[in-house]
């Protein structure tokens, strides 16, 4: 059997008089039935039971205490309103444990209830959810963006809500799923424009893409005509989809497969390269994050990395500028999958002949590595079971200029709007909705190390950025689960402006559970087995519609968005703040959902 993973609440005690009498009589006449087995020598066939052996009345056990458990069976325990543990002194109500890879949980009689644990069936119930529902709302929502010039919903919302099911899809290597996202991922096809903002025929093979194109934007950042970091966030979301299909055999591969393999490859052989190495693109594409980080102009991102890796970046008194950006980790992994799937299947992935080309993005991908280890700090954190061990920060303290962390460390109840507070240390991380990215970038570092020949990040890493999820992000109650805001287990405000016409975005534990719900901690299953107990103990929201256990973690994980706030001017604070309830929703097959259950295996 396995530890029980929760810390037990409820009685200890037997408050319950009626019960006690019954108990004293039941031992009585048991000991009187057995007269006449010690009074022939026959002593040894009773026995008072001991905790966590199997009973059948309360009188046999050495507590008095015959308690339900697993596999229909009945446990001593250690006290009354308890359910039995094989092997263990048991749980008290409301507890639950693994046994036999099976969730229980203690309810109130007491009785044992099987519980649904986060392992959900990819067959049965993950591939069902998408293409029963999720794949047409995508699909509609898809064409109605895009159609409007906006490029959030379409590509950076499918991608951070569906990047979960396509690491899950590439585990199961599910054609059927894979060719389903391809038809997804041709949709941006039909609407895309040149540098010179004219819109393009839909390209049905790779010979009608001849330059680099993009999705224009109705509110362009960082660029002149698209939002750059939603294009790059679907470069990796495309990236990876096609390293997953080519992994596939080709006569195997459905026609939208091959489609994206033909045109998106294409598509990337131009614009990747841009990106990359062309600081004067007829874009205006601008890594910087922020003009001032780089005084002196634009920069290709190569030298963006370059300075990066040894934090060069000109100095803005409120700008990380040496900060690692969303769209740092997602370029360097959309080219490492382009590579990667180029070198697996070279005669359908559209590549360079020019070797210099090539030999440019491998030195590049190697300086992203290594600037990737550069940004790493080990940390000390504590395991389940009080013992100290070695966790890792991604970008620790990069952020603490930024106004977004202003009050990071400030663990108040209510906004608060005190502008003179002092901002976070230098040891804070970043928050966790916008780190989970690095989750899914670092496995895909993790998966193609050997494209470059190098031992980074090697398992021992892997588990430290693990540990540092589950045991310093996840608070350890797994009673009532939620996630810490921020890297370093800082649990404050993110995003808070006062002042007139000021805006609150999450308190406590707002940013760490959303961004847990979506993140791909589950991946990291075989690098801190752990992390299973944790989503079995998330999944009692989404598995169960009424019930203490699933009401409990329902209420404890939609917590921490807040709505209606008005800043007032003359009581210098916030007025009709109210926490945002719902804010997840926990719907069956709802887009958390699905990205929350591909994750678990």
């Amino acid at each position: 059997m396995q530890p029980v993973f929760v810390h037990t609440v409820g009685h200890t005690g037997d408050n319950r008089p009626g019960k006690f009498i019954v108990a004293v009589w039941m031992r009585l006449r048991y000991l009187l039935l057995a007269t006449p087995f010690l009074v022939f020598g026959a002593a040894d066939s009773i026995s008072i039971i001991a905790n966590g052996l199997v009973c059948e009345f309360d009188a046999q056990c050495r507590t008095n205490f015959c308690s339900p458990g697993p596999s229909e069976k009945q446990f001593c325990t250690v006290a009354p309103d308890q359910c039995g543990v094989p092997g263990e002194d048991g749980v008290s109500l409301e507890s639950f444990y693994r046994f036999e890879g099976a969730l229980y949980g203690c309810e109130t009689g007491p009785h044992l209830r099987r519980l649904g644990t986060a392992a959900s069936s990819w067959a049965d119930d993950i591939k069902p959810a998408w293409q029963e529902e999720i794949k047409a709302i995508r699909v509609a929502q898809m064409r109605r963006s895009l159609a409007a010039g906006d490029t959030f919903p379409a590509l950076y919302n499918t991608q951070y809500q569906s990047m979960n099911f396509l690491v899950r899809a590439r585990m199961e290597m599910d054609i059927a799923i894979l060719s389903d996202l391809s038809e997804i991922a041709l949709i941006p096809l039909a609407y895309l424009y040149n540098a010179e903002a004219v819109r393009q025929d839909t390209p049905t093979r790779a010979s009608d893409i001849t330059t680099a194109v993009t999705w224009q934007d109705k509110s362009p950042q960082s660029a002149r005509l698209d939002n750059l970091n939603n294009i790059v966030q679907w470069h990796f979301f495309t990236s990876y989809l096609i390293n997953s299909i080519v992994k596939i055999d080709y006569t195997q591969r459905s026609a939208a497969m091959n489609s994206v393999v033909d045109l998106y490859s294409k598509l990337f052989s131009f614009t990747l390269y841009e990106m990359v190495f062309n600081a004067d693109n007829a874009f205006g594409w601008d890594f910087r994050g922020w003009s001032g980080c780089h005084k002196a102009g634009i920069l290709g991102h190569r030298e963006i990395t370059q300075k990066k890796r040894h934090r060069k970046m000109d100095h803005l008194a409120d700008a990380p500028c040496n900060a690692i950006l969303d769209w740092d980790i997602q370029l360097w992994a959309s080219v490492l999958e382009y590579v990667a799937a180029a070198a697996t299947d070279p005669a359908r992935v559209h590549y360079f002949t020019d070797q210099k080309k090539h030999s440019q993005l491998k030195d590049y991908l190697r300086l992203a590595f290594a600037t990737v280890d550069t940004h790493h700090t080990e940390t000390t954190v504590t395991d389940f079971d009080g013992n100290p061990t070695t966790g890792l920060i991604f970008d620790q303290g990069a952020w603490a200029t930024h106004l977004d962390y202003k009050y990071a460390q400030s663990n108040s109840a209510y906004p608060p709007s005190d502008p003179d507070a002092p901002g976070p240390t230098d040891e804070i991380g970043e928050d966790v909705s916008h780190h989970i990215r690095y989750t899914w970038v670092l496995l895909s570092f993790f998966d193609n190390k050997s494209l470059l020949g190098t031992d980074f990040p090697d398992s021992a890493d892997m588990s430290k950025f693990a540990r540092q999820l589950a045991y310093t992000v996840f608070t350890k109650n797994f009673q009532r689960p939620q996630f810490n805001n921020f890297m370093d287990g800082s649990n404050g405000w993110f995003r808070v402006y006062p002042g007139p016409g000021g805006t609150v975005d999450k308190g406590p534990y707002g940013s760490g559970n959303i961004g847990i719900i979506y993140s791909g901690l589950g991946f990291y299953q075989p690098f801190v087995p752990e992390i299973r107990n944790i989503l079995d103990s998330v999944a009692l929201a989404y598995t169960h519609t009424s019930g203490v256990f699933g009401d409990r973690a329902r209420q404890a994980l939609d917590t921490g968005v807040w709505k209606n706030c008005t800043y007032s001017v003359e009581q210098t604070r916030w007025q009709q703040c109210e926490p945002y309830a719902g804010y997840l929703g926990f719907k069956s097959y709802h887009a958390e959902s699905l990205a929350f259950r591909s994750q678990n295996y």
